[in-house]
């Protein structure tokens, strides 16, 4: 026989349907009552939109017509699979809280064939299991409330200390109650649904940006209340947008996905993750100093890293963290924790930055606002620059393929990594000038007259002119310089030698190996040993031997393809050496 944790004598406020009533009305039902008291039923939960009150209103209201029955409603945690008690009410009763086997039991096999069970004699059905505390119970009738989808959501279960308490009016009774209880679930669980929908990210299914900050306020006072450690780490991925660009949105929502599950992965059962932008996700990390969150960050940093992300490949993150003992708000919190993030992403990315102000100089708003216009204006000047490129199928690429060898010349040279970085940044706008030359010229297919070239030669002055404004004078520089030649025969300037800024002589040197190995429509691409021949050739004429050396290094060593697959994973079918 089935425990069942019925509480004896508690009658809750009664549905307005029920007031009043006489207690003649209220006993037994008889045929013409059965309708009746199942639209009562409805009604009263019919305006309920939170689950567990639906339960209680509908125990209530059937334990009230019953009188002397036992009622409860369990619900169904498939997972675990169990029975937990969600209302009761009536005289037979077990106190605390209740669980019970789903696999066993009158309800159990109620909640398996998905049909009403019922029993007269529970003493002598072997289905029931007796329990301690339920030795009156003698009648009960197990009737399961399904959803939407037909799945069993819940159990309601009726319980009598009588023998054949229950003949087949009762049941139809019941299974009409039944019914209307299920509406009443179906709307209740509706709205629940759509209030879980409005706290989570739709596309990873983890808190979103809102939910996130109610959880850091309430965290953040509990922290300073108690006097106990307090962490948040914001997590970036690095160069995201291309992954849109190249993949499409669908590839990059996959990315966001298994990021999300990675980071998930990672929590403790205490930790809170959460996205709170396109490509940023948070981390709040209780009873975490700064060293734990660092150890924390540095482990959800290599488990973005340390797997690659299908087609996309490889990906990195940076992160910033900030702890309680810089803040004492949930703002200033995550304000500190931008910064170190921002700090991050300008000192290198694939790294965690922990905020310290000797360490990480915050900006002011107005500094950061005319940092982001600079961004913005750098990214449409490197639109500017692939759609030169676009003009001919034979340059796609190009900008991008010069700027990555280029940085893999300069590593070579012995460059450190955030000068490299710049002298990438400067190959990706090395033709932006062309946007000046008309279509008629650079796609030619023939020979250039003497003024077609000279209008060829004046991109590398026009380029240097449109990224004045934006890039250091250095960079400036090595746009202007890209076409100058090491015995001085060069152009805009005819400067020669160790005149030439090293930073020109690379890219020059990463230009002619692209262009060298690329169709273009006046001739056929080189295969790459007669690439390297003719460039050898070269040398000390129009290229200089060190740039020569280090490509022929990076060459030998496997570097090129490396340094796409490190910076463009998606861009190693545009090489060609």
């Amino acid at each position: 026989m089935d425990p069942h944790p019925h509480t004896a004598g508690r009658r809750r406020h009664r549905p307005a349907a029920w007031r009043g009533r006489p207690p003649t009305a209220r006993g037994r039902p008889d045929g013409s009552r059965d309708i009746e008291v199942a639209h009562d039923i409805a009604r009263a939960v019919g305006g309920i939109v939170d689950l567990d009150q639906v339960f209680r209103t509908a125990v209530d209201a059937l334990a009230d017509h019953l009188g002397d029955d036992g009622v409860a409603i369990l619900r169904c945690d498939h997972h675990a699979r169990r029975l937990l008690l969600a209302a009761s009410a009536g005289p037979l009763r077990i106190d605390g809280d209740y669980a019970q086997d789903l696999d066993s039991g009158l309800l159990g096999h109620a909640v398996r064939s998905g049909r009403p069970v019922v029993t007269g004699d529970a003493a002598d059905d072997p289905r029931c299991v007796r329990a301690p505390g339920m030795e009156s119970l003698r009648s009960e009738v197990v009737m399961p409330l399904r959803t939407r989808d037909g799945s069993v959501r819940a159990v309601l279960d009726v319980t009598s200390s009588r023998r054949a308490r229950f003949g087949p009016r009762e049941v139809s009774l019941l299974g009409t109650v039944a019914a209307a209880l299920e509406g009443g679930i179906t709307a209740a669980g509706l709205y629940q649904d759509l209030g879980d929908r409005a706290a989570r990210d739709p596309l990873t299914g983890l808190p979103n940006h809102r939910v996130f900050h109610e959880r850091l306020e309430v965290e953040v006072a509990r922290a300073a209340r108690h006097g106990r450690p307090l962490s948040v780490a914001l997590i970036d991925l690095d160069h995201f947008k291309l992954v849109n660009d190249a993949h499409g949105h669908q590839s990059g929502d996959r990315v966001l996905v298994e990021v999300a599950a990675r980071l998930t992965a990672l929590a403790r059962a205490e930790d809170v993750v959460g996205r709170v932008g396109g490509e940023e996700f948070a981390l709040i990390l209780p009873e975490s100093d700064a060293l734990s969150a660092y150890a924390a960050a540095e482990r959800a940093r290599n488990a973005v890293a340390a797997t690659p992300f299908g087609e996309v490949g490889p990906l990195t993150a940076s992160i910033g963290i900030c702890d309680m003992t810089h803040a004492s708000t949930s703002a200033e919190l995550l304000r500190l924790a931008d910064g170190a993030l921002y700090w991050a992403k300008a000192h290198g990315r694939d790294v965690t930055y922990l905020y310290s102000p000797d360490v990480v100089h915050e900006l002011s708003a107005e500094e950061r606002a005319e940092r982001l216009e600079r961004a913005q204006a750098l990214a449409a000047l490197r639109a500017l620059a692939r759609a030169v490129d676009a003009k001919d199928r034979s340059t796609r690429e190009h900008s991008t393929r010069v700027a990555s060898l280029a940085h893999a010349l300069a590593r070579r040279r012995g460059w450190s990594p955030e000068d490299a970085r710049d002298l990438r940044r400067a190959g990706l706008l090395h033709d932006v000038g062309k946007i000046g030359v008309p279509d008629a010229i650079l796609l030619k297919p023939g020979p250039l007259t003497p003024d077609e070239t000279g209008r060829v030669r004046d991109h590398a002055a026009l380029g240097a002119e449109i990224v004045a404004e934006l890039l250091p004078d250095a960079q400036v520089a090595w746009v202007r310089h890209h076409h100058e030649r090491w015995d001085g025969a060069g152009y805009p300037d005819g400067i020669a030698g160790g005149a030439i800024p090293e930073g020109a002589r690379l890219i020059a040197v990463a230009d002619a190996w692209d262009v060298m190995t690329s169709d273009r429509p006046y001739r056929a691409a080189l295969a790459p040993a007669a690439a390297e021949g003719e460039i050898l050739r070269l040398t000390g004429s129009q290229f200089c031997p060190d740039a020569v050396a280090a490509l022929r290094a990076v060459l030998a060593a496997g570097d090129l393809v490396a340094e796409a697959a490190e910076e463009r994973p998606w861009a190693l079918s545009g090489l060609r050496a």
